[in-house]
């Protein structure tokens, strides 16, 4: 893609199609990692390197940020690769590990700054509430109508939803086309 002052942002693919890197001019913005199912595994912009990791049903599991530039990373994973993206690291910025129920549904959120979320669910699979852990959050319920979608009579009020649309929450408002 050609930019109004002659530079040319650059996207590469590979085989399949997906996104393997972004460059200015061949100047590296965004380089892309994936696996054999082209899941990302890893994404390196600047000094920040995000690793992803899943199970075998597909889900992610957790994801890891660390300040480091990919080079600088590839060369510390061979010396100590079980570190890398630990909590404790020091160079680990964020670290998220993903809990699910039999049911497939995200139970809890293990977070290195935010402490512990967790979730719970209806009978249909509907979110009912988010508890965190961390004294600044606050938990959030969640009620729906009989046609699921959700109503003022959780712990949060919603806008009622007109043609079933919704129209407003918190401080967001929303428009429809048609």
């Amino acid at each position: 893609m050609a930019l109004p002052d002659g530079r040319t942002v650059n996207y590469l693919c590979y085989g399949s199609g997906h996104l393997h890197q972004i460059n200015l001019d061949g100047h590296l913005i965004s380089d892309f990692e994936r696996d054999a199912l082209h899941r990302e595994t890893l994404r390196a912009q600047g000094s920040l390197t995000s690793r992803y990791g899943y199970d075998t049903k597909g889900r992610k599991i957790w994801q890891a940020a660390i300040h480091l530039p990919h080079e600088q990373l590839s060369q510390l994973q061979e010396k100590a690769n079980s570190l890398l993206g630990h909590p404790q690291h020091p160079a680990t910025a964020l670290h998220r590990r993903y809990h699910y129920s039999p049911g497939g549904e995200v139970q809890r959120i293990n977070d290195k700054q935010r402490g512990v979320t967790s979730f719970t669910y209806d009978a249909s699979g509907q979110l009912r509430s988010r508890q965190p852990d961390h004294p600044q959050l606050q938990t959030e319920d969640f009620s729906y109508d009989p046609a699921g979608n959700l109503s003022g009579s959780g712990r949060w009020q919603f806008a009622s939803l007109p043609d079933n649309r919704l129209v407003a929450f918190k401080d967001l408002r929303f428009s429809y086309d048609t």
